[in-house]
């Protein structure tokens, strides 16, 4: 736009010079039409401007971490003038950085336009796409006008499906999903709800979510219901750099899930558990069926990751204390350091323990954990999750 500029400003003094030199009809009428020219554009792109429509889905969508995210945005031109140039620009944000997909295009009179945006989802999380700004451009590119929007659209990145049987019934598509967690739960309490069924006694009516749901739900008794296993997701920081950070507990989070998976798969009754940051305590989600599985995927978008290490080795006293059967708990973790040592003599005492590693940890600390009783280690690198991760399940359970 500056050369354009710079084109005109010296075509004008051309211009002025000219009329000075050669004085009368031609040059004069060659003058005014040069500085008529800006405003008859700069009006053009006013009127094209006030007749530029946007339109774009706001639906939340809901992807896998990896996949990309695709956006459609139609843009119409209402006028019978048409836009030479114009720009627009989308951005979600993410850990790395703040990932701006921008469009160059034009505007035909009347013409409608199918604009698409791409963006990678590298990391689990609740995103906003954002269009807030398209700037359109007059046919003489002196003028750059700027027409404010607010179209916002939900990305929801949930963590990676590994599926350690290779069928594709636990895909993003599911419909099984009529049953819900609150953000509570332990044994015996009523933390656990579903859809309202004929019969259900009105009095276990959760009033506060049904009006949100805008359908009926009530409260289910949970008491031993992670009788068979637990599923443990250390989702502490234990790195200085905060994308390191979040892949590790990407990595965590999906290996856990995949555990749960195969759990289902096997008939046993399993809970997710990580620790809630912002309530500062363990937090369990029961996982017994398809539909709990995909809220727990959903609710694993969400986790956020904390400083420092809760006494899960207490936490488990409480949980176990309250069952008539101790489960198999499974850690996973990317911490690793000495504490892992002291963490699987506290939990192996009260329950058959295994852990998996994101990572690599040393031999000593690996040769002292697999020396332990009713303790089993397996490891696993990022990058090897999809071959690797059917192998160290079946050594676990």
């Amino acid at each position: 736009m500056a050369a354009c500029r710079i084109a005109y400003a010296a075509l004008l003094v051309a211009a002025l010079a000219f009329s000075q030199t050669y004085s009368g009809h031609l040059s004069s009428v060659f003058l005014i039409t040069i500085l008529v020219l800006p405003i008859v554009s700069l009006l053009m792109a006013v009127i094209v401007r006030l007749a530029l429509k946007l339109e774009f889905d706001c639906s939340t969508v809901i992807v896998e971490r990896g996949t990309e995210v695709k956006l459609q945005l139609t843009a119409r031109n209402m006028f019978i003038l048409p836009c030479s140039a114009m720009y627009i620009t989308a951005s979600m944000p993410d850990v790395e950085d703040q990932r701006d997909a921008k469009l160059i295009f034009s505007l035909g009179l009347l013409q409608k336009k199918q604009l698409n945006f791409i963006y990678p989802s590298n990391f689990r999380g609740e995103y906003r796409i954002t269009i807030d700004k398209v700037y359109i451009y007059d046919i003489l590119k002196i003028f750059k006008l700027r027409k404010t929007f607010d179209l916002k659209k939900h990305v929801l990145v949930v963590p990676k499906l590994y599926d350690t049987a290779g069928s594709s019934e636990y895909s993003l598509s599911t419909n099984d999903e009529t049953e819900m967690q609150t953000s509570d739960f332990s044994g015996g309490e009523r933390s656990f709800v579903r859809k309202y069924n004929d019969g259900d006694d009105i009095r276990k009516i959760h009033w506060k979510l049904s009006s949100k749901q805008e359908d009926y739900v009530v409260w289910q008794e949970v008491k031993n219901r992670f009788r068979d296993a637990i599923v443990f997701c250390d989702v502490s920081e234990y790195f200085d750099d905060p994308v390191k950070n979040a892949q590790y507990i990407d990595t965590v989070l999906e290996i856990g899930l995949a555990a749960c998976m195969h759990n289902v798969k096997q008939d046993r009754d399993c809970v997710f558990a990580y620790y809630n940051k912002e309530y500062s305590r363990l937090h369990c989600l029961p996982v017994t069926s398809r539909g709990e599985f995909f809220l727990a995927v959903k609710t694993a978008a969400g986790i956020k990751g904390y400083k420092g290490e809760p006494k899960f080795s207490e936490e488990a006293k409480k949980l176990f204390a309250n069952n008539e059967n101790t489960p198999q708990t499974v850690l996973v973790t990317s911490d690793s350091s000495e504490r892992l040592i002291q963490l699987s003599k506290d939990i192996s005492a009260l329950s058959d323990f295994s852990m998996i590693l994101a990572g690599k940890t040393s031999k000593e600390i690996e040769e002292s954990i697999k020396a332990m009783k009713n303790v089993r280690f397996a490891s696993l690198e990022r990058d090897r999750l999809d071959s690797d991760i059917s192998e160290v399940l079946s050594k676990i359970y």
